[in-house]
């Protein structure tokens, strides 16, 4: 199998970033992971998968697939517009969490992955069957042995290598120039049309998300086609069949400017909301205008045109890197022959599709403060400016929808930049690379004060009736006017302004908390480190691009249909009421159906269908993972078949994590959440934390002084400490310790009782219930 991947690694472009590859390795656990962004050239990635090593065990696939999906496909290193593609080779039938299987590859295939299946001295006609992309027998291996890997290796590599990215979200008007001089010749031409084609291929027309226009030039600029010269991709794969090829001397200069002036222009079919992009593609530089086709390329990028540049045979030539957009490394493309343009196709559309996301639909003014104090350090500073300038190019700067300034502060604010000194992404590059790091002290007050006040208040370049926004970059608690750093940010919202709060290795968080505007899942962004910052640009863009929330996370669960229980002694007050399950290594499949029935028998108690009580459903082990949100079911029977539906995955026990998310995704308006209901969480799980323990009575705590009211269960707990620190006080009314999972359904009244209180509200959560770690042997 090794072997197999070396194979597999050979045949794909690593090195040239067309292809990432993970890897997941699985028995009765994980025994080994490799995410996508780990090795980006060839060498490092063939010595990581030479050197994994052979671990045994039993055959949890469904872990395995369920990794791969949310841990690998889920992590920075994943491109969003990329294709994702998912090999599992397997020589067995699951025998460990069987029921599980074929759900996960489901997910994985309903997340837009495809899924192949290599299954060894197995045959057809067995339940795994459906696990790969369908049709089984495109996506389908069976073998009758280990040593018949390299007979399937042509025809899956070629499949996965056909895999292409299409932009089918966004939308962009693109105008494709090709070079029709003398020296491409007719053959080349073809190929070039045949490219143009396959990128044709990759939009989607016929919804009218994507525009082309297409013009040759040589001499002069010869064929000429609109953006709305056709509405189909029939229609435009026809159009480029038609075009001719006609030889002359090579002019880019006018082509540029036809395709700024003309082609996107009302006539020419643009669209004011739609981002406008230029590939040109040539085989040599200018012969014709030479000193006109950088200006040109300069005017173009001015009006919020980005142009990609592609060469064939040229290489590095300084006339073509001024003509593509900065950075190079994303706008420039280069290859030998006419035969290789297929090579960096798939890069192009990556940028095609970033591109096409750009915000130009709701005005925003928008103030980036950067600390740059001491801790920072000038890496990690120059790392902040690049991701501002990155930025700064997907957003709607030229056009005028989009306006950007900047705050740099330490001891004080060292730098100001006013919204209107940036009037298109290439004047925010300029100011951005004239900005250099000095350090000193933390003093976000003033710095916040400052972006209010001096920029988003009166300061020049602001519009009024705009929605104004402030990203605070920090890497620190203040340690200069602390205690103004919270009311500058409340003042700030008071006048109306959205405060959104980037942390970088931040383990206290309380000042930014307080600094991010409500919900924290949305404003609020946590990375370890400066070097992470492009892994959250999509987070941040998605929320200053639309300026609101992010869809909520519902289950897929039948609507809910009235009801009629009620049980009378809770009929008068109101409860929500949200189960968060542990579900680590040490509870195993049996007990965790013992506390999904203590779940139901609370839900049976409870006065559902009437809308007193809400339930809501979290479950974690090494991660967490927010099932129910308290506003998805309000009727009994939906949520007892619900329940019955969870399903049991295993882990380390992060309780610090599952607190954390009580906080920041359940007691929050936007996911159901009301204000004036007490917050209740009760607390099970089967033991002391193992991953993140130092915080997780500091978790605890921030939820008590925030309102909430914890009631910890303990099952066989030799250790008190940290169930009694969870919970809120008296202990002898919110602590609780039972022998064993069968007894939880001794103590359900008992809990009940304490939660139902009559004329008034509450939002209940079940977290945790814990297990001697002596006694795990009873329960496997």
């Amino acid at each position: 199998m090794l072997d197999f991947m070396v194979d597999f690694v050979n045949t794909v472009d690593i090195d040239s970033g067309n292809h990432r590859v993970g890897v997941v390795v699985y028995n009765t656990e994980i025994s080994t992971k490799i995410f996508l962004d780990d090795h980006l050239d060839k060498a490092s990635l063939l010595q990581a998968v030479t050197s994994i090593r052979y671990t045994y065990g039993n055959t949890n696939t469904a872990e395995g697939l369920r990794v791969a999906r949310e841990e690998i496909l889920g992590a920075a290193g994943d491109r969003r517009t990329v294709p994702n593609v998912v090999i599992l080779i397997t020589d067995g039938i699951p025998n460990m969490n069987v029921r599980r299987t074929i759900p996960e590859s489901e997910l994985i295939k309903e997340g837009g992955s495809r899924l192949y299946l290599i299954g060894v001295g197995l045959s057809p006609g067995i339940t795994l069957d459906a696990v790969p992309t369908e049709p089984l027998s495109d996506n389908g291996f069976y073998i009758d042995d280990f040593d018949a890997l390299p007979t399937i290796e042509n025809r899956l590599f070629s499949g996965i290598c056909k895999e292409t990215i299409k932009c089918v979200t966004g939308k962009a008007d693109i105008v494709i120039l090709i070079d029709s001089s003398t020296s491409v010749g007719k053959p080349n031409f073809n190929s070039m049309l045949e490219f143009t084609k396959d990128i044709a291929k990759s939009l989607d027309i016929d919804s009218g998300r994507f525009r082309v226009g297409i013009a040759t030039y040589n001499t002069y600029v010869v064929h000429k086609s609109m953006l709305n010269a056709a509405q189909t991709s029939t229609d435009l794969l026809r159009l480029i069949d038609s075009i001719p090829y006609t030889y002359g001397n090579t002019n880019p200069a006018d082509a540029i400017k036809f395709a700024r002036s003309t082609i996107f222009s009302p006539q020419g079919g643009d669209r004011p909301d739609a981002p406008n992009i230029i590939i040109l593609i040539t085989d040599g530089l200018a012969n014709m205008n030479p000193r006109r086709s950088i200006p040109e390329a300069d005017l173009a990028r001015d009006e919020g045109i980005r142009v990609f540049v592609m060469d064939i045979g040229v290489g590095k030539a300084s006339e073509l890197d001024g003509m593509a957009s900065k950075p190079l490394e994303h706008n420039r493309f280069s290859v030998d022959a006419f035969d290789e343009m297929e090579k960096v196709k798939n890069a192009l559309m990556t940028e095609i599709c970033e591109e096409s996301r750009i915000c130009t639909a709701v005005p925003r003014d928008i103030v980036f403060v950067i600390d740059s104090s001491s801790s920072v350090g000038t890496t990690g500073f120059q790392q902040v400016i690049s991701w501002i300038s990155e930025f700064g190019r997907n957003i709607d700067i030229g056009g005028g929808h989009y306006r950007v300034g900047l705050v740099v502060y330490n001891t004080q604010v060292v730098k100001k930049v006013y919204l209107n000194e940036a009037t298109s992404a290439t004047e925010l590059d300029e100011i951005l690379a004239a900005t250099s790091y000095t350090y000193g002290n933390t003093n976000t007050a003033d710095g916040i004060r400052v972006a209010h006040q001096d920029l988003l208040g009166r300061g020049a370049g602001r519009r009024p009736g705009v929605q104004g926004m402030i990203v605070l970059i920090t890497d620190g608690i203040s340690n200069m006017n602390s205690q103004r750093s919270i009311p500058e940010a409340d003042s700030a919202r008071a006048a109306g302004i959205q405060m959104y709060v980037i942390g970088v290795g931040l383990t206290d968080r309380k000042e930014i908390d307080g600094i991010a505007d409500k919900p924290l899942s949305v404003h609020r962004i946590l990375i370890d480190g400066y070097e992470a910052m492009p892994a959250i640009s999509n987070q941040l863009f998605d929320g200053v691009c639309t300026g609101g929330l992010p869809s909520p996370l519902l289950p897929s669960v039948p609507q809910p249909q009235p009801g009629t229980a009620v049980i009378k002694e809770c009929s008068e007050g109101r409860g929500d009421i949200l189960f968060i399950l542990d579900s680590s290594t040490s509870v195993g499949d049996e007990n965790f159906r013992k506390m999904l029935n203590f779940m139901k028998d609370i839900v049976r108690a409870a006065p559902i269908d009437s809308g007193h009580y809400r339930v809501a459903v979290l479950v974690f082990n090494s991660n967490v993972k927010v099932t129910l949100l308290l506003d998805a079911i309000d009727n009994q029977e939906d949520l007892l078949t619900y329940i019955d539906n969870i399903p049991y995955s295993y882990g380390n026990t992060n309780t610090a994590s599952a607190l954390q998310a009580m906080r920041d995704t359940i007691f929050i308006p936007a996911n159901g959440d009301r204000p004036d209901a007490k917050n209740l969480a009760i607390v099970l799980t089967d033991g002391e934390s193992n991953i993140n323990s130092g915080r997780t009575i500091p978790e605890a705590d921030a939820a008590k002084r925030e309102g909430v009211e914890i009631y910890g269960i303990g099952i066989g707990l030799m250790e008190t400490s940290e169930i009694d620190g969870i919970s809120s006080k008296p202990l002898d009314t919110h602590s609780f310790n039972v022998d064993n999972f069968d007894n939880l359904n001794d103590m359900k009244a008992d809990i009940f009782s304490k939660i139902c209180i009559g004329k008034y509200m509450h939002d209940l959560l079940i977290i945790a219930v814990f297990v001697p770690r002596s006694n795990l042997s009873q329960y496997r």
